[in-house]
């Protein structure tokens, strides 16, 4: 449904990235307890404002946006799914690299 949304309006809904998140911590409670949800909660930070540094960057060092807010949105929700070490490989799955 986001992705359908996304590319009709060209906006991902605050809503939806919120559900995504909050969904996300659930998982994360209810296989984790609090330990797992707190872990997740700060890796999703983190991936937040690295992501939100690397547009800015970008910005600085291209004078264009390569990531709109709601890009950074996502990747901060996507987090409570498959944490940080799975950001990598969200932003390039292997069969882009080549890898089968």
């Amino acid at each position: 449904m986001l992705a359908w949304i996304d590319f009709r309006r060209r906006t991902i809904l605050n809503a939806l990235i919120a559900m995504i998140a909050l969904i996300g911590a659930l998982r994360a409670a209810a296989l984790g307890g609090l330990p797992a949800v707190v872990e997740t909660l700060l890796q999703a930070v983190i991936v937040a404002t690295a992501v939100w540094l690397l547009r800015g960057l970008y910005f600085v060092i291209r004078r264009q946006q390569g990531l709109g807010p709601g890009d950074v949105k996502l990747l901060t929700a996507s987090t409570f799914w498959i944490g940080m070490d799975g950001i990598p490989l969200q932003l390039c799955p292997p069969h882009y690299r080549g890898l089968r």
